[in-house]
């Protein structure tokens, strides 16, 4: 889902409900998306019927509340990475160059049912310090200033959580210093920035509560 124009504008654009996984990103054109107008008090859906936002509109509606600095977001089931969310194991970010110096701290959230409210509000609290999350037995989401930004976070998240789990069959992740982390995360440039971003919670591994 992106948010066009300002942050102040009223209304959002994301993929149809049913139909968003059935064409390639590349190929989505301006009568496959569905608008949703906000007012005071409700939300309604802009289009002809048949076109309607996904199911998971209150998450969207509750990262753009809290992040104002966020353009876009990319919700996903991406295989590898949402292995990790699975499991309850972390992405550490002295794993691998990427992770540090791209993407940054990934948070695993607590399973909330899809759809919900709860949902959202756990999802946008864990992006206060983060702009990738992983969310325990359901997926990832990712946001940037653009949905260009926010894709191509999306797809080197799966790209690491691939190469963490080919070099845990090769033998074992051998991470990267404390100095090298630090500085590949001070040069870190480019994106949206986390709000917090000195904050960190939930780097254990399980999923935060």
């Amino acid at each position: 889902m992106c948010r066009p124009g300002s942050p102040a504008v009223g209304s959002l654009l994301r993929p149809p409900a049913a139909q968003r996984l059935a064409w390639p990103r590349r190929s989505l054109w301006s009568f496959h998306i569905a608008e949703v107008r906000r007012s005071p008090g409700r939300v309604r859906e802009a289009r002809e019927p048949a076109v309607r936002a996904s199911s998971e509109l209150a998450m969207h509606l509750a990262i753009y509340a809290e992040r104002p600095d966020v353009g876009a977001i990319v919700h996903a089931h991406p295989p590898a990475a949402t292995g990790f969310a699975v499991a309850g194991v972390a992405m550490p970010a002295g794993a691998l160059a990427e992770l540090a110096g791209v993407i940054g701290h990934v948070p695993i959230v607590a399973f909330e049912m899809p759809g919900t409210v709860a949902l959202g509000r756990v999802v946008a609290d864990a992006l206060q310090t983060a702009n990738v999350v992983l969310l325990a037995n359901h997926g990832a989401v990712a946001v940037g200033t653009t949905l260009a930004d926010a894709t191509n976070l999306m797809e080197s998240l799966e790209q690491a959580a691939r190469i963490l789990v080919t070099a845990h069959i090769l033998g074992g992740v051998t991470e990267l210093g404390h100095r090298d982390v630090i500085a590949l995360e001070r040069a870190r440039i480019g994106g949206v920035r986390p709000r917090s971003a000195g904050r960190r919670t939930g780097d254990a591994g399980g999923p935060e509560r």
